[in-house]
């Protein structure tokens, strides 16, 4: 009896780290998919280092702090801190 119960309990962990796999796998695509809608399709870049300053300007400055997050209810994180107590 405690074997089965330690094997289930070890599919049921298996199965919750293939969910939270899962879970940041998506979070990164909706990133770069987002990234190339806003950022990347609409330039053409002509040097790597004005692509790479361009990307980070994209993350550091709108991506982070000013453009709207659904995890956030839809406001930019700078107006989520600014609203928080």
């Amino acid at each position: 009896m405690a074997e089965s119960f330690f094997s289930s309990l070890k599919k049921e962990r298996i199965r919750k780290r293939i969910y939270k796999t899962q879970d940041r796998v998506a979070v990164a695509e909706s990133f770069y998919s987002s990234l190339k809608k806003e950022r990347i399709r609409k330039r053409i870049y002509k040097t790597r280092d004005r692509a790479r300053a361009d990307i980070f300007d994209y993350i550091e400055v709108f991506y982070n702090r000013n453009r709207r997050h659904s995890h956030l209810g839809g406001v930019s994180p700078e107006a989520f801190e600014k609203a928080s107590p």
